[in-house]
């Protein structure tokens, strides 16, 4: 078992970095709404999913590269 100093020093880092994630997660959703705000638009992840094309394709058109799934 670890000496009492350590467990009291671990501790106090543990609450630090809990506060710090904290208010690292407040400021990311504070920028969300703003951009959201500037914007106009809503940012939802399955709305975002369809326009984007899968991963390792090009869109059609540009290249016209296949998916990936496509390639022999």
């Amino acid at each position: 078992m670890p000496k009492p100093e350590k467990l009291k020093k671990w501790r106090s880092q543990a609450r630090r970095h809990a506060e710090q994630a904290e208010s690292a997660a407040e400021r990311a959703e504070a920028a969300l709404r703003r951009i959201e705000e500037l914007t106009g638009t809503r940012a939802d992840s399955d709305s975002a999913a369809d326009t984007r094309s899968p991963v390792y394709t090009s869109s059609r058109g540009r290249d016209d590269t296949p998916p990936a799934a496509e390639v022999p």
